[in-house]
């Protein structure tokens, strides 16, 4: 039979001995010199401890055991080692030198005195803050764990007090938190591999956690992309393929079964998270990153082209290189036309059935209705550069800026459907098709098309102007056929009564 180390368990019983220690007064003690060789000297410099303050992600990054410990943990159960990690990230550790011993209230301590005697080598405070003896904590040891992993035990167990009721007493809390220490150790060492064990024993010893895992199991990647730290949110990216398809599917369904300070993440849209992560690595991300966002990661209902257009004109030269191996702008150009084309029966709408507004347009001219209308359009307002006009102005920006003027030619310059859409034609048949409810309606719509369609390619001149150099924007003029846009003019909004 294996017969424990004495030092382990001196220090497994000073690791579960350590209490939350609540610090109150009205008052804070001063300074303090000590009196060595003839000289007063400050005690701060004698006895600071060296590694204040070191974080909890700091101190797992230092520690592999605590990582090789939530890994078993997690094939158990992924959602509770997910928790537990978060709750030793919130800590803020200080190794320093030796403790002083903590007394406990008589009352409490009715249970057997431990048999061996033991050290305090940790002391957390009720804010989180863990005071660690460094010496002792060093000599952590398990007789069926390395030492690496042994730490790593122990470093949980100061992330297991936050799982205990405030209002717990010393006593118990002890128990509680000795006991769900040893099944997660026996997890470790894969004595325990059901997850019903380990809720017998979190229910068993009042853990304040949710047994919901077994609900949340379908939702995994999701909930681990939302609530994980940065390194989680890498790993499920870069080996899950197709994620945002994944990541469309409800999880408002079980954001009651995860703990209260998660359901906040729970309720955000993962789409919308996942699209702000991909931004940041095409912001940020190495050039195999970008490549694998482009080639590998199998987005389909987010377009990498689409956001590396909106935010390439932001980034450093270096990752706009990196953009420009990788980005394609037919498509987005494409969908831009598109989408403009398809707007003109919005903006057809507008100009027809405002009928009210263009009644009291009858003494005015045609130049005073059609500001009215481009502003009753929902292509445009506000002064804002409608956002059709902006993907096309970032991608014809994109292709300058790369000098690829033989692309920008084939896509905007010679394309019919680019000036097609752009000139209005549809909307100006509909217009002249339609039949018209107010005298010189119609002489109104068409005059509002003709200013709309010179504002726009204002607009979009006036883009480009201010993001590109000036040989590259008189290389644009000489590409794009300007006079099939009709009068580059802007209308003045604070003329237009």
């Amino acid at each position: 039979m294996k017969v424990f180390k004495p030092i382990f368990i001196s220090l497994a019983l000073a690791t579960i001995a350590a209490p939350r220690v609540g610090i109150a007064g009205a008052g804070v003690r001063g300074g303090e010199l000590v009196f060595i060789n003839g000289k007063y000297i400050n005690r701060d410099f004698l006895e600071a401890r060296k590694n204040c303050w070191v974080s909890g992600i700091q101190v797992e990054a230092e520690n592999p055991g605590v990582g090789r410990v939530l890994e078993s943990l997690s094939k158990v159960d992924w959602y509770f080692a997910l928790v537990v990690e978060k709750r030793l990230h919130k800590l803020n550790f200080c190794f320093g030198g030796p403790l002083k011993p903590i007394e406990f209230d008589s009352r409490q301590n009715i249970r057997r005195a431990p048999r061996y005697p033991s050290f305090f080598v940790a002391l957390q405070t009720t804010d989180g803050t863990v005071f660690e003896d460094e010496d002792l904590f060093k000599k952590i040891s398990d007789p069926d764990l390395s030492d690496e992993d042994a730490k790593g035990m122990h470093l949980i167990h100061e992330a297991m007090h936050s799982f205990i009721a405030p209002d717990t007493d010393d006593a118990t809390r002890r128990q509680e938190v000795f006991s769900t220490l040893s099944v997660i150790r026996d997890i470790h060492l894969k004595k325990v591999i059901s997850r019903d064990v380990l809720y017998t024993n979190l229910s068993a010893n009042n853990i304040l956690f949710p047994l919901t895992g077994s609900y949340l199991d379908p939702f995994r990647a999701q909930i681990i992309f939302l609530l994980g730290d940065a390194t989680q949110r890498d790993h499920i990216f870069f080996s899950t393929s197709g994620l945002d398809v994944t990541l469309s599917k409800s999880i408002r369904s079980v954001s009651n079964l995860v703990e209260d300070e998660d359901r906040f993440m729970m309720k955000l849209d993962p789409l919308e998270v996942l699209t702000s992560y991909v931004e940041e690595v095409l912001r940020f991300g190495s050039e195999s990153q970008v490549s694998y966002v482009f080639n590998k990661a199998g987005l389909t209902l987010i377009d990498p082209n689409f956001l590396s257009l909106g935010i390439y004109e932001n980034v450093t030269s270096e990752q706009q290189a990196k953009l420009f191996s990788q980005v394609s702008v037919k498509p987005e150009i494409d969908r831009a036309i598109a989408k403009i084309a398809t707007a003109q029966a919005r903006v057809k709408m507008d100009l027809l059935y405002a009928n009210r507004e263009l009644k009291s347009l009858s003494n005015q001219n045609a130049e005073s209705s059609a500001q009215l209308v481009m502003a009753l359009r929902p292509l445009a307002g506000g002064g804002s550069i409608p956002r059709e006009i902006k993907s096309l102005a970032v991608a014809i920006a994109f292709l300058a800026n790369k000098e690829d003027w033989a692309e920008l030619g084939k896509e905007i310059g010679e394309n019919p459907l680019f000036y097609g859409a752009m000139n209005f034609d549809q909307a100006k048949v509909s217009v002249g098709q339609a039949k018209s409810v107010v005298p010189r309606e119609k002489d109104y719509a068409l005059a509002a098309l003709e200013a709309l369609r010179g504002g726009l390619a204002t607009t979009l001149q006036d883009y480009l102007r201010g993001v590109l150099t000036t040989a590259c924007f008189e290389q644009v003029l000489k590409v794009i056929h300007w006079d099939r846009l009709g009068t580059v003019t802007k209308i003045d909004p604070e003329n237009e009564n």
